[in-house]
């Protein structure tokens, strides 16, 4: 039900959130290379961010030409090392995601392997204090957290619940306690 909803809003040409996602999703999902293309012309804009560059380069590396690889590999590239700004749970997240396509794509086998290791997990353990120091955390960087944390473990097979153990124990009730609604305030006698 939900792919059919998802499938009506893009076919139906729906303004959406995150057009290059969703695009690149559909592509992935359907073979159409049509909505393929939309999502690359979109990750080589001006609109795109580089989460969504990220996932774009990964997910329609088929349909990428030439060009189009080099320009897409140097935007990631500029993302990695010029990021937009604090040291946050997306910030690390889509940097993480576009270190992993970025070496990815200029690298093979053992090599790959060990470099992306490497850049990953200084992205994600080394920079991220959010982590680290579990009182700044906020609810609405769970999804980020999730895509960081999927993204680490396909790319170096690291698990982020191992390394931090007590995080991800708290975890699961601060994220259901933070949607609990605020106290009523009523009248004061």
């Amino acid at each position: 039900m939900r792919w059919q909803q998802f499938e009506t809003l893009v076919l139906g040409n729906a303004p959406l959130p995150e057009p290059g996602f969703a695009w690149g999703l559909y592509y992935q999902v359907s073979g159409d290379k049509e909505y393929g293309r939309k999502a690359i012309e979109f990750a080589l804009s001006a609109n795109a961010d580089l989460r969504q560059q990220a996932l774009i380069f990964d997910w329609c590396q088929d349909l990428l030409t030439e060009p189009q690889t080099r320009d897409l590999t140097a935007r990631l590239t500029k993302g990695i090392v010029e990021p937009a700004g604090a040291e946050s749970i997306p910030s690390v997240r889509s940097r993480t995601l576009a270190r992993d396509r970025a070496v990815r794509s200029r690298a093979s086998g053992a090599e790959r392997a060990g470099a992306n290791r490497a850049a990953v997990v200084g992205g994600a353990h080394d920079q991220d204090p959010e982590i680290r120091s579990r009182h700044h955390f906020r609810a609405r960087d769970a999804y980020p957290l999730w895509e960081l944390m999927h993204g680490l473990r396909d790319s170096t097979n690291i698990d982020l619940r191992e390394s931090y153990p007590r995080f991800f124990k708290d975890f699961p009730i601060e994220h259901l306690m933070s949607h609990y609604p605020a106290i009523f305030e009523g009248p004061r006698e």
